[in-house]
């Protein structure tokens, strides 16, 4: 027999099934309708009740809680049905309420079940709680047998003489709505379904419907109407039959397990996205086990570094030997994602590098990596570092000059004001020198007598020492750009020495080393050099105390410069005053202006060229300028 013909044999053998049952419970309504009646209801009870045994003992693996909550209404209902089956006309098990009383518990157990299978979808993807929904079915079922049977306040469905209620009437109709509502709510549902359960929960609905709706016609226990209306409960019930017993026997992965199913489906499915993402990535990734053996590159990676050949990452990212000393693996398999710089290329290329771990279907852990390229970015951060640097460099550099142009600019301002007081000096001071010089000239002349010429050469000498002074100062503030003129250096030194010693005045010997410009011409403004020399010399012969001191001088040519050396034997300069001798004003003597090294100073700089001072305190001070041999080479 072939598969087709099984199956219509199948077909014909469920028909003769039926045709039998139905045949027998016609038979058993034309014999005695009580009969029919506890036979049809009974059925519905055994089911009621299978529904709740199967449901469960499945708690602990079934995946949908919509089969968890219809097991646990079926049994009340089940248990509802059997007091209306003990209650009905004619049994006698419990007297004294006639017809109304079946009719109540009726309409109570349709009650029941329409609202559990209303309120059932909602717990397809929710977990239920088995023990409160226990509970609260066990209270509202005991709450309404309590108002039937005790305080008698539930309303009548079935009056004696005048048939069924209209409050009976209207609750079947408000059943069958909610019925209706069940259906559509489950149809939206269908996907956590079997489509054969779908449908048979949905035959069972639509049946019920029918059954509700005969049994607002009929006009007594016995009626054409009230079979009608249990033969399609019978088969309402059959169905929930099919759908929870029989397919959950028989086929119960496809019931138990049909969400497990789609979720395996959606796995996969989620796994080939993945996959198709990390192929078109444009960063590199791989995957590699604990033993760093490579399982997966994808083609970025590969297009970089090269088809993996079942390399260990070590080998195929580094063309090591063995593991890398820095790898992180171990915090990796730990749990952990990191993040770090790596180098590759011999250090040409940097790529950021995150590896996490990745959990496989059997339970192991593997490491995804996923290295970007950020070799132009870190290039590009080096040139904004550079360029930081640059700019701070010259923001400084500009700053520097700026603060110095302010300094020049306060040091002018303050010339200015020691020039306009220089000139009152010279002009209130030079006369009365002068007046006194030719006094003490005619009074040494007129005189004749040694005591008083003693007396009148200190007068002289104070007289010159005044007028140095006054020159010092207004030399010191009308200094401007050289004059330059091309002379021999060598011979102005001499000029300078000579008068130095001529103005000592003290018994120093002189140690000269200066043939080196003896026929050395420069370009400089001579009048400037000479003050230059002149102030220095002054400067060594006054340092020098003891009664025979030592002042040694060297010049030399180098590198298109002059260097004059002019060292003194004398007391020297303390190191905490070195840096100020320059500074105007600033002496360590208890005479004069402190403007000698000052104008020094400013010669050299207004000639480009420099003067250095080393000094140690009792054993003398030694000045070195340097100036530019040719006025081009400023």
């Amino acid at each position: 027999m072939s598969i087709g013909d099984d199956s219509l044999f199948q077909r014909f053998r469920f028909l003769i099934a039926w045709a039998i049952v139905f045949a027998g419970l016609y038979f058993a309504e034309e014999y005695n309708y009580l009969l029919f009646h506890s036979l049809a209801e009974i059925f519905s009870v055994i089911v009621a009740s299978g529904i709740f045994m199967i449901a469960f003992n499945s708690r602990k693996i079934i995946d949908n809680d919509y089969l968890m909550l219809l097991g646990i209404a079926y049994l009340f209902v089940g248990f509802i049905d059997l007091f209306h089956t003990l209650t009905y006309t004619g049994m006698g098990v419990i007297k004294g309420y006639g017809v109304n009383l079946p009719t109540q518990l009726w309409i109570v157990g349709r009650y029941v079940e329409s609202i559990s299978l209303l309120i059932a979808p909602l717990f397809v993807n929710r977990k239920l709680n088995l023990s409160g929904a226990f509970t609260a079915y066990l209270l509202s079922i005991a709450l309404v047998f309590v108002t039937i049977f005790y305080w008698h306040i539930f309303p009548a469905c079935f009056v004696k003489d005048a048939g069924l209620t209209p409050f009976k009437i209207g609750s079947e109709y408000v059943i069958c709505g909610m019925l209706v509502v069940a259906a559509y709510t489950l149809i939206r549902k269908k996907d956590y379904f079997e489509p054969k359960v779908t449908g048979l929960l949905i035959a069972s609905i639509v049946t019920t419907i029918l059954s509700e709706l005969a049994f607002t016609l009929y006009a007594g226990p016995y009626g054409f109407f009230n079979a009608a209306g249990h033969y399609l409960k019978i088969i309402s019930f059959y169905c929930i039959y099919k759908a929870v017993i029989v397919t959950g026997i028989q086929e119960p992965a496809k019931v138990l397990f049909r969400k497990l199913e789609q979720s395996e489906e959606g796995l996969r499915s989620e796994r080939e996205k993945l996959l198709s993402i990390l192929e078109s990535m444009q960063d590199g990734v791989y995957i590699a086990d604990q033993a760093f053996q490579l399982h997966y590159a994808n083609p970025a990676l590969r297009r970089t570094f090269g088809d993996p050949q079942d390399r260990k990452c070590y080998e195929y990212l580094y063309q090591r030997t063995t593991f890398c000393p820095w790898c992180r693996t171990k915090e990796v398999f730990a749990g952990m994602t990191v993040q770090w710089e790596m180098d590759a290329f011999h250090g040409t290329r940097t790529y950021d590098l995150v590896e996490t771990p990745l959990k496989n279907p059997d339970g192991t852990v593997s490491k995804l990596a996923i290295l970007r390229d950020i070799t132009k970015r870190k290039q590009a951060e080096e040139i904004v570092n550079r360029d930081k640097q640059t700019m701070e460099r010259l923001v400084k550099e500009k700053t520097a000059n700026i603060i110095k142009m302010q300094e020049e600019m306060q040091r002018a301002k303050r010339l200015s004001d020691i020039g306009t007081l220089a000139a009152t000096i010279a002009h209130e001071l030079r006369n009365p020198l002068a007046a006194l010089s030719m006094a003490a000239e005619n009074i040494k002349r007129k005189a004749a007598n040694a005591p008083i010429e003693r007396q009148l050469q200190t007068i002289e000498k104070k007289i010159t020492e005044g007028n140095q002074i006054i020159d010092n100062l207004l030399f010191y503030t009308r200094i401007k750009k050289p004059r330059y003129e091309v002379f021999p250096i060598g011979t102005l030194f001499e000029e300078c020495i000579t008068l130095a010693e001529r103005q000592a005045k003290k018994k120093i010997r002189w140690e000269k080393s200066v043939d080196a410009i003896t026929d050395l011409s420069i370009e400089a403004d001579p009048l400037q050099m000479k003050e230059l020399f002149s102030n220095i010399l002054n400067n060594a012969c006054e340092a020098i105390a003891e009664p025979e001191g030592v002042v040694s001088l060297a010049a030399f040519c180098h590198n298109g410069s002059v260097s004059f050396v002019v060292k003194d034997s004398g007391s020297g300069i303390k190191e905490e005053h070195l840096a100020k001798i320059t500074e105007p004003f600033f002496t360590t003597k208890a005479r004069g202006t402190g403007l000698g090294l000052s104008v020094c100073r400013q010669i050299v700089d207004i000639h480009r060229g420099t003067i250095a001072f080393v000094s140690e305190v009792e054993k003398g001070t030694t000045v070195t300028v340097t100036v530019p041999v040719k006025r081009e080479a400023l």
